[in-house]
């Protein structure tokens, strides 16, 4: 009857050490699932910088300097005649005309 009790207690301690290990491989294969996705996810972290890099590169080197644009000027529309113009009225129309022709040439040389 010793025999068969040491027979038993081997089974069982060999029935707890395969437990034992699977449970390790259970654990380890957990890790290593994890550590895969990490992997994955630094991958595709790293192909994203990439073309983060490439569309700044692309974005910085086809950017034109912004263009200042001249301020819209309010140029004065003409009276509409109504018989007899009176001469202060004609003298400070052209007044306003040739002091904006002259902006506009002022203008036009600072630009060259």
């Amino acid at each position: 009857m010793d025999l068969n009790a040491s027979h038993i207690t081997e089974v069982v301690d060999h029935k707890k050490s395969t437990k034992q290990r699977l449970d390790a491989i259970d654990r380890q294969s957990t890790r290593l699932c994890v550590a895969v996705e990490t992997f994955e996810e630094k991958e595709e972290m790293e192909a994203m910088r990439l073309q983060l890099r490439i569309l700044q590169r692309v974005v910085g080197n086809g950017q034109a300097p912004a263009q200042e644009y001249a301020p819209r000027l309010k140029i004065p529309e003409p009276c509409t005649y109504g018989g007899a113009r009176d001469v202060k009225k004609v003298e400070n129309f052209l007044f306003t005309w040739n002091n904006t022709f002259s902006l506009l040439i002022l203008k036009t040389e600072q630009e060259e």
